[in-house]
């Protein structure tokens, strides 16, 4: 099964959960309370980007015309990220995120940020656009792929625009732990199977995680026009990962 169908398997299910997974983030919709926590961490993600651009852009923000949120789900990004930008396109895969995401759009920013579907060649990608965010979702798309989405995503990127972009690069595990997660990505009835124990739909498909390497995404960075970066290393349930940002001051090396 593709990554994108059980992308949208969660959408329709628990989209929440899909881009936060937490437990408490299960099911269809979500309480008032918990929605406010589930947005609140968005703009916490945003509001630290924005801190590194300051600091790599002389303590100033760049007044950016517009951002695109790749992997944008049920909008989590998207609406804090639109405070900085005067349009911003929010882009993602699953039909069901997105329609969660218009339902949440406030109406203040209705004219200026729109969803659009992706797929593989991302069609839907604006030409051009100053500022490009990604966070905690190519590490759900398998590496060969998200290798060529980062190369569009800053082959698209204006000069002087920043992109900021989160991959994972290790897991830190127990070796058996490591090993069931191998055995649930190869055999489907083991996963089944957990996911009766866990209480879950047995048919619920499983999150995969995918390991990057940092010199290939470094690379793509540099032959984009990306010549000095800043990183913040993460580490969600003992997946490592590292959010780079950078601004492209050079022509592309390609």
């Amino acid at each position: 099964m593709s990554t994108d169908t059980d992308w949208e398997k969660w959408g329709k299910s628990s989209p929440y959960y899909g881009v936060l997974s937490n437990e408490k983030f299960t099911g269809q919709t979500i309480s008032d309370s918990l929605a406010d926590q589930f947005y609140a961490s968005g703009q916490n993600d945003v509001a630290n980007a924005i801190k590194m651009i300051k600091a790599m852009h002389n303590g100033t923000l760049p007044q950016f015309k517009r951002a695109v949120d790749f992997g944008c789900g049920v909008g989590r990004i998207t609406v804090p990220l639109a405070q900085h930008a005067k349009k911003t396109t929010g882009l993602d895969i699953s039909p069901s995120m997105l329609e969660a995401a218009r339902q949440n759009l406030p109406a203040t920013l209705r004219k200026r940020i729109t969803y659009e579907t992706s797929d593989s060649n991302l069609t839907a990608l604006p030409k051009q656009y100053d500022l490009v965010y990604s966070n905690i979702v190519l590490q759900h798309i398998p590496t060969k792929r998200g290798y060529r989405i980062i190369s569009k995503l800053l082959d698209n990127l204006e000069r002087q625009g920043f992109a900021a972009l989160h991959v994972t690069y290790a897991h830190q595990a127990p070796r058996l732990k490591r090993f069931t997660i191998t055995l649930r990505s190869h055999v489907q009835i083991v996963h089944y199977t957990l996911n009766a124990l866990r209480g879950r739909q047995v048919l619920t498909p499983l999150m995969r995680m995918h390991l990057y390497d940092l010199d290939a995404v470094l690379s793509l960075f540099y032959d984009s026009g990306i010549q000095e970066v800043t990183v913040a290393l993460t580490n969600h349930g003992g997946y490592l990962g590292a959010m780079i940002i950078g601004q492209k001051t050079a022509d592309d090396k390609s």
